[in-house]
């Protein structure tokens, strides 16, 4: 699987269901190819640290209400490239 939809699907979890993200995470990267684990957890724990700084970054840029898959999406791009 890849590791950005993995990164994705973990983050939905979190952020939807307003899940642990230490434990969704800890479950979730038994599925994940090991040369990949780090990558999907960086991804996951700096998204959800910088969430607040990501919505100022993203805000500037949205209007009207985004959906909340298209918004995980842009975490996840916006923190990659930030």
């Amino acid at each position: 699987m890849n590791s950005r939809l993995k990164a994705f699907e973990i983050l939905q979890s979190i952020l939807r269901d307003n899940a642990y993200s230490n434990l969704t995470l800890e479950k979730e990267l038994k599925s994940v190819n090991p040369t990949d684990r780090a990558f999907v957890s960086r991804i996951v724990y700096g998204v959800v640290e910088r969430k607040l700084t990501l919505d100022y970054a993203l805000d500037k840029f949205l209007t009207g209400k985004t959906k909340p898959k298209l918004k995980t999406v842009l975490y996840i791009g916006a923190y990659q490239i930030l």
